[in-house]
């Protein structure tokens, strides 16, 4: 009887190692902007502007106009890189055994716009070896020849991302439901096949497998930058808005929606948004990093000579439960309103939706808690289309 085929598969994946999302590197150039886009007009503007510069490098991504080339850090290690002159993206993997686990390095995917406002978000996975046949023991020189597959894989994920966001992205009526196009997008990375030539010679291996299933959560962050800016550049004319939510807080905070007028172009699932983190730098454990987790919306009319209009609902741990209100009629001023409250949606817009004297930023205090909402403008066009933005920011008193 024959001996069965030796396995000689050598499986690598990628895990969280926080809770998910693309947090943004909580430093001065991120403070300065989210301070400015407190105010309302045109710091909120230039704040959203940055973020829309985006558009241009996933959809150019996607497009294959620019691609992810390999590089070299300050310190010499090699990375994966692109650039559009706006966003400077890159991927980086780092040997990082924790001895409690299998993990043995962390992979890090950074974006930050350099024309902007400087902000930069990162998103940092575990690598871990999930099926070792060969016993290989996988110290940092060995770790070193892995990278090759792990950039392959993370490139292949990125393009396929933007892809498919972009393809999502350009209809008419947009419903763009994130959670199903990055699994989708993830399991078919996971299933290709990845060689390393001789490397894998040399370890008497066949392949190298990736799998990124653990990590669809912390993509979906990627993903809703990937397709908001993509939808607000094709949409031209119609009325949307726009709102990134910053959890600046402790604590992870619930969320829910209630659209009134209009509908949400990208559906995300209602997880929790993680709180305020603060710990090292995945690249350079030597110094630390507070990152923001945020969330980002986008909502557009039914009709074009339809209204927009939604109450956004937070519950932050340890405090009262938050309405924010946002209206962007058809006719008339745009309104924005928050508050600690426990009415429902539906009384929260009954008794706020309609007001006088626009103001740009609104601010509550609840619990222990500071939310303030801004908004770019009271009415008019920007750039010649009927856009809005506004940021939402909470935290401690």
């Amino acid at each position: 009887m024959n001996d069965p085929t030796p396995d000689t598969t050598l499986a690598l994946s990628l895990q969280p190692i926080e809770p998910g999302g693309f947090p943004a590197v909580d430093d001065a150039a991120f403070s300065a902007a989210v301070t400015a886009s407190e105010a309302g007009g045109a710091g909120t503007q230039a704040y959203f502007d940055s973020i829309n510069q985006t558009s241009d490098f996933w959809a150019d991504l996607a497009a294959g106009t620019i691609t992810l080339a390999p590089g070299v850090d300050p310190r010499d290690r090699p990375v994966l890189m692109a650039s559009d002159g706006n966003v400077d993206l890159r991927v980086q993997a780092v040997w990082a055994p924790d001895p409690a686990g299998q993990r043995v390095g962390v992979l890090t995917i950074t974006t930050r716009e350099v024309s902007g406002t400087g902000i930069s978000r990162l998103l940092s996975v575990g690598v871990v070896v999930d099926h070792n046949p060969s016993s290989l023991v996988i110290d940092e020189g060995v770790f070193g020849d892995l990278l090759p597959a792990l950039y392959e894989s993370t490139g292949d994920a990125l393009v396929g991302l933007a892809v498919a966001f972009a393809a999502a992205s350009r209809v008419e009526s947009p419903d763009v439901d994130a959670e199903t196009i990055t699994s989708m997008v993830l399991f078919n990375v996971s299933q290709k096949a990845i060689s390393l030539g001789s490397v894998l010679v040399e370890w008497g291996l066949d392949f190298t497998a990736v799998t990124w299933g653990q990590v669809v959560g912390e993509a979906l962050g990627v993903g809703a930058l990937m397709a908001i800016p993509t939808i607000i550049e094709f949409l031209g004319h119609t009325m949307r808005h726009s709102l990134v939510l910053e959890n600046l807080t402790d604590g992870p905070l619930g969320w829910s929606v209630d659209v009134i007028h209009g509908e949400p172009a990208v559906t995300l699932p209602t997880t929790a948004v993680p709180p305020r983190r603060h710990g090292p730098d995945p690249l350079d454990p030597s110094r630390t990093l507070d990152l923001s987790s945020e969330l980002h919306l986008l909502f557009v009319n039914s009709t074009r000579i339809s209204s927009v209009g939604y109450v956004l609902t937070l519950t932050p741990t340890g405090g009262p439960q938050i309405q924010a209100l946002v209206s962007i009629p058809v006719a008339g001023d745009n309104v924005i309103w928050v508050g600690a409250t426990t009415d429902s949606a539906d009384q929260v817009w009954a008794e706020h939706a309609v007001t006088t004297g626009t103001r740009l930023s609104v601010q509550a205090d609840a619990g222990p808690y500071r939310v303030t909402l801004s908004l770019n403008k009271a009415s008019g066009t920007t750039d010649a289309a009927y856009f809005y933005c506004s940021s939402l920011v909470l935290t401690p008193r």
